[in-house]
């Protein structure tokens, strides 16, 4: 019971953020339209992908715990490399 909780944390932050991520745009002033989800495959997953009308891509890595962080960097290179290929 305990990793079904803990999985559906994880889904609901995930959520969360992506939810988020519209108000951040505004606060940071950002006009324009602009695409948000999330983007996986075999090799990564990226729980927030924000695709802007300025040509930025932001991508993000949502954790309710803590205790995953040791892998999380080379997921985010990963990541970059991925998405560099995808909006060539």
């Amino acid at each position: 019971m305990a990793h079904q909780w803990d999985a559906y944390c994880g889904e609901a932050f995930e959520r969360l953020c992506r939810e988020a991520l519209p108000l951040l745009y505004e606060k940071e002033g950002m006009s324009g339209r602009s695409q948000i989800g999330e983007y996986w495959d075999r090799e990564v997953q990226i729980d927030v992908v924000g695709l802007r009308a300025d040509e930025w891509i932001d991508l993000g890595e949502c954790r309710a715990s803590l205790d995953e962080t040791a892998n999380q960097a080379d997921e985010v290179r990963n990541a970059v490399v991925i998405m560099r290929r995808l909006t060539r």
